[in-house]
Order: structure tokens, then C-alpha cells, then sequence
């Protein structure tokens, strides 16, 4: 009569380990994509939510943008995501970051320093990744001390395919520089119209579309 053989051989464990790291390498690359994707749709909800809370704002604003306002230093304290706090469902007296002004793939934490903005005449802080496009919101190259309007929304020419806010790393962006592609090759956008997409690096950068999607040609071309 037989003993009845207990548990596997050598070479038996030495095949599923070789089976399993064998799955683990097809299925590990599908998960990060995967991970991508949904940061990518959370980021464009993300900017839609933003496209709501202008339009609110412009509703009691004369149907304009977010003004910004400069200090004669190359810098603007009160701009378009600090004078849309109350209508994101910002606390007042909070310093939090609203989850809704980064992109999921760079989150709240360890953001770079080039992503901060001021709240308005105080020395807060709050994090952000979407910027607007200065052609598309009227505003100019500098920051005077002064007070910028921004541009009536009514008055931007087919709002359906200029781009209000982007990914970059300064608050209103004028040069290609500027622009974050957080999404592989992508960045997401949202048009003065709400509608919202992803651009690749080498679409978005072509001379040839800078004027169709962001109002002229940015600095340099």
C-alpha cells in the first residue's frame, strides 16, 4: 500500500511561483492604467465643478470672470480660485484646500511651492493645480498694482472650444512652459462653454492650435 503524499514538491512550487509572477506582470501594468484613467475622470469632474462655480460667480458679477488683482510685483493675490472659494463649498475662517482645485494624480499633499495662491488680503495659503488661461479671461502679461476685470463670458468668441482653465503651474498661463501634463502626455481642459477634454502635449502645443483653443498665440511662437 501507498503513503499518501502530503503537500507539493520542489518543483511543483517552483511552477505556481513561476505561474503567479507570470499573471502578476500582465495584470499589474492593466491596474496602473486603470488608476490613471480614473484620475484622469476625477480630475475633469474636478474641472466641470470648477466651470459651475464661474458661472455662478458671473452670475452676480455682471457676467464676468474672477477679477484679478496685482501688487506691481509679477504677482496677483486676489485671483480666480481665492474669490471662488464661497462657491465650491468653502468654509470661511477654514484654511483647507477644496479637494476640487488638484488633480488627483498630485493631491493635497507635497505639492510643489509654485502652486500656492493667496487668499485674499490675508497671508493663507491654499493649494491649487488649474489655472486660467490669461488670453481667454482678458487679462495681460503683467501684474500692475491694480485691479484686472476679467472678460465677460458672453463676450469670448464659440465658448465651446476656448479654454478657460487648464493644468499648469501658475495662476493664469501664457506661455506653453506653463502648461502640466499630469495625465501621461495629456492635460485636461475645460472650455468657457462647461465642456471638457484632454489634450496631448504635441495637439495642444502646435502652432497651428494655439489660436483656435487658447485666443492667440501664446509667448514665443
Amino acid at each position: 500500500m501507498k503513503k499518501k503524499r502530503c503537500g507539493f514538491t520542489l518543483i511543483e512550487l517552483l511552477v505556481v511561483v513561476a505561474i503567479m509572477a507570470i499573471l502578476a506582470t500582465l495584470i499589474l501594468p492593466l491596474l496602473g492604467k486603470a488608476r490613471l484613467r480614473a484620475q484622469q475622470a476625477s480630475c475633469i469632474s474636478n474641472l466641470k465643478q470648477l466651470g459651475l462655480a464661474v458661472r455662478m460667480y458671473a452670475n452676480d458679477y455682471d457676467d464676468r470672470i474672477p477679477y484679478m488683482q496685482g501688487d506691481g510685483a509679477e504677482r496677483a493675490y486676489n485671483n480666480h480660485l481665492t474669490l471662488l472659494l464661497p462657491y465650491v463649498g468653502w468654509q470661511s475662517g477654514t484654511t483647507k484646500t477644496p479637494e476640487i482645485y488638484t488633480c488627483p494624480a498630485v493631491g493635497l499633499d507635497g505639492t510643489p511651492d509654485s502652486t500656492y495662491s493667496c487668499f485674499p488680503s490675508t497671508d493663507v495659503r491654499i493649494k491649487r493645480i488649474y489655472c486660467f488661461n490669461r488670453i481667454t479671461s482678458g487679462f495681460p502679461a503683467g501684474y500692475a498694482n491694480m485691479v484686472y476685470l476679467g472678460k465677460k463670458i458672453s463676450h469670448i468668441p464659440d465658448p465651446s472650444t476656448h479654454i478657460l482653465f487648464l493644468e499648469g503651474n501658475i495662476d493664469h498661463i501664457n506661455q506653453t512652459a506653463q502648461i502640466w501634463y499630469l495625465h501621461g502626455d495629456n492635460t485636461n481642459v475645460l472650455f468657457a462653454g462647461g465642456n471638457a477634454g484632454s489634450f496631448s502635449k504635441g495637439f495642444l502645443e502646435s502652432p497651428s492650435n494655439l489660436v483656435p483653443y487658447f485666443g492667440q498665440k501664446f509667448a514665443g511662437y
